[in-house]
């Protein structure tokens, strides 16, 4: 036990750093970035105001290629059906074909207007295009295209396809459109026309699926977009991506750098710790742990554990403590992740602290004004020693501090 006792001090008294969950990687430009697209953990391609070029790694973001497509358009969508087959699109309603892997690119149809997004249920492609407002659509797997008129003139954002047959669009204005015949009629499922859609997607053969867009904004349908309801995000940035997986996980991306998880099929989602403040365009997961997210400046984020767990509080109001207080987190001693809870008598201005054996601050896990009620908070130490760490609490006139264990 003595020996457990004095190892724990050592490391203890070691620098610690805790690093976000997802990391940035070093990109060969500085230009903003819209699309991503991996096949698998390791190779994929990200493109966006590059002059036309799409950018390839075969290692996981370590080393990237140059690709053109001897255009000057801005790229704002990419889909890949396989390894060697995948097209682009955007501005000029430009849209190219790979079939080698992206080392060459044959343009298919072009125009006037911008293709903002690109949906694929083999072998029919779908190409939301706006001003003009149009649906083009491939029956051939991307080598030709035809444009559809629709219903509606609102600049189109978002495109998802559950069948051939079956798919939503979504833009500016609140405009959620779903369609039953690939295209041919249109039923309006619009919402509130003070927000801008941007994407939206469902859970695999399923009828549960989100929209996206500004001042956080995010609806839900259980019933295959026959209805939608407000899901609370608990931000007002603007979400440009969402992503879904199996049933249960999702992310969703936007601007200063949010990036958000549910774990429960989108009833509720968790803010994640993120290296960076730009802006966040689109997200793509090539599993539940392997993802890679794109954003302004040419900023790359790749996570290898689904961004770790979620930062931020979980709160019930429906009861009111008589007292405040800080307990004792569990498990302890832990490895990574303990619960911390505290209780909240009245509406506090309440910062909660992690440090280290020697006083250093690791971490604030909460800095803001909060309401009465039980609240808990998960601490992940994922990145840190073994060691003896204190986590302390301030709400108006009260102050506590407790003591817990990290094993590895």
């Amino acid at each position: 036990m003595k020996k457990i006792i004095m190892i724990l001090f050592f490391l203890a008294v070691l620098p610690l750093n805790l690093y976000p969950q997802w990391t940035q990687l070093s990109i060969p430009t500085s230009n903003d970035l819209y699309s991503v697209f991996f096949n698998n953990a390791t190779t994929g391609y990200v493109s966006g105001s590059l002059n036309g070029n799409v950018i390839k790694t075969t290692d996981g973001g370590t080393s990237w290629v140059f690709f053109s497509a001897d255009t000057t358009s801005t790229f704002y969508d990419m889909y890949f059906s396989d390894l060697q087959t995948g097209v682009v699109g955007g501005s000029s309603k430009q849209i190219y074909l790979t079939t080698n892997g992206g080392e060459n690119w044959n343009l298919t149809t072009s125009g006037s207007g911008t293709i903002y997004s690109i949906a694929f249920k083999y072998p029919v492609k779908y190409a939301a295009s706006s001003s003009p407002t149009v649906i083009d659509k491939s029956t051939d797997g991307g080598n030709s295209w035809v444009s559809i008129t629709p219903p509606f003139s609102d600049i189109l954002k978002g495109c998802y396809f559950q069948s051939n047959l079956l798919g939503f669009v979504c833009g500016s204005n609140g405009t959620l459109w779903k369609t039953t015949d690939g295209c041919v009629t249109w039923n309006s499922r619009q919402q509130d026309s003070s927000y801008n859609f941007e994407k939206l997607s469902f859970f695999n053969n399923s009828t549960t699926g989100f929209v996206v867009g500004s001042g956080g904004v995010m609806l839900k349908t259980t019933d295959s977009g026959e209805s939608w309801s407000s899901v609370n995000t608990e931000t007002t940035n603007t979400l440009y991506s969402v992503t879904l997986l199996g049933t249960t996980l999702g992310w969703a991306v936007g601007e200063n750098g949010i990036i958000l998880k549910t774990w429960d099929g989108g009833d509720n989602w968790y803010a994640q710790n993120t290296p960076t403040s730009n802006t966040l365009y689109a997200i793509q997961m090539s599993g539940a742990n392997n993802g890679y997210i794109v954003g302004s400046g040419g900023v790359v984020l790749r996570t290898n554990n689904g961004g770790g767990p979620p930062i931020g509080v979980i709160s019930n109001k429906n009861e009111i403590p008589d007292n405040y207080a800080l307990m004792q987190n569990y498990p302890n001693p832990f490895n990574p992740n303990t619960i911390i809870k505290y209780l909240l008598p009245m509406s506090s201005f309440v910062t909660l602290t992690v440090y280290d054996n020697i006083g250093n601050e690791i971490t604030k896990l909460v800095n803001a004004s909060q309401s009465a009620g039980y609240y808990e908070v998960d601490f992940n130490g994922e990145n840190l020693g073994s060691g003896i760490y204190f986590y302390k609490i301030t709400a108006d006139n009260f102050t506590a501090s407790r003591k817990m264990v990290l094993i590895k």
